[in-house]
C-alpha cells in the first residue's frame, strides 16, 4: 500500500534523479498487488490524532491510510514498527 503522500515523494525523487526511476520502484508501482490510496479527511483526521507518534509528520499519512484501509504498511523505519507493535492498530511488513 502506498499513500498519495508516497507518490508525491516519489514525484519529487523523479524530477531530482532526471526523470529516471530506479527499476526496482517503477516495477513496485506497476505491481497489481499494490494499491495506490488516495487520503481524504478520514485519514487524516487519525493521522493527525496519533498519540505519542514519533516526530516525523509526513510518517503519519502513511500510518493513517493503513489504519483507514486495513492493509498492512510496509516501511523499514523502526520507530513506526515500534509504534505499530505497541499499538496493535497497523499491521507492518519488512
Amino acid at each position: 500500500m502506498n499513500s498519495g503522500g508516497g507518490v508525491s515523494e516519489s514525484t519529487t525523487i523523479h524530477r531530482q534523479i532526471g526523470g529516471r526511476i530506479p527499476r526496482r520502484a517503477a516495477d513496485l508501482f506497476a505491481a497489481p498487488s499494490v494499491d495506490l490510496v488516495d487520503f481524504g479527511s478520514d485519514v487524516a483526521a487519525i493521522a493527525s490524532t496519533l498519540e505519542d507518534f514519533h516526530g516525523d509528520p509526513a510518517d503519519r499519512i502513511p500510518y493513517g491510510s493503513a489504519q483507514v484501509t486495513s492493509r498492512p504498511l510496509i516501511t523499514k523505519d523502526r520507530r513506526i514498527r515500534s509504534y505499530a507493535r505497541s499499538t496493535g492498530d497497523v499491521s507492518t511488513i519488512w
